[in-house]
Parts: C-alpha cells; structure tokens; sequence
C-alpha cells in the first residue's frame, strides 16, 4: 500500500479517447467489478501522487525550519504516503483523517 500512488497519478488510463491506454483499461475491466471501476475513473479528480523525493525534501524542510517533532494533523492522508516517513522515524505523533 505505501507504493500505491493512487489513480490520480494516470487519469489518462480511464480516457476513452487515448488508445494508447487501451491495454490498461482491458486489465482493469478483468480486476474490477463496474462499480470498482466507476470508483477509480471518478476518483482521478482528486487522488494525487505524492513522490517519496518530494516527501522526504518537504520533512527535511519542516526541521530545518524548526520543527522537531509534535503533533500533525494530515485531512488527507489517502496511502500515508507524506506521513508514513516521518511517523516511522518517531518523531511525531500521527492524527490523520479520512472521508
């Protein structure tokens, strides 16, 4: 799960008009029921990939700037993957919410 990036990462798969994706659309058709499928498509609007890089330069700026540990709050946290890092190292305390 902490590799998963989500399928905002690759709306273009769920694009009718992009033949170049077809061979992915034909894969998910054979893995998800139409509703899992619906869900997916309707989900690239707001699933962002987050690049564990970015991640790691966005803590790395945080103690620079001061922060040494402490509570967090993540209203978006979808597969961790900001928190995940730094919630393994021990340094903060994890609250994060999901709809």
């Amino acid at each position: 799960m902490a590799r998963w990036s989500g399928w905002g990462a690759v709306p273009e798969v769920f694009d009718e008009s992009r033949p170049e994706f077809a061979w992915a659309r034909e894969q998910l058709v054979g893995l998800l029921t139409p509703q899992e499928l619906a869900a997916a498509a309707r989900s690239t609007l707001n699933a962002h990939y987050t690049d564990a890089a970015l991640v790691q330069a966005m803590w790395a700026a945080a103690r620079q700037l001061g922060f040494e540990g402490g509570r967090v709050l993540e209203p978006g946290c979808g597969s961790f993957r900001c928190l995940g890092p730094s919630h393994r190292l021990g340094w903060l305390s994890l609250m994060a919410l999901r709809s």
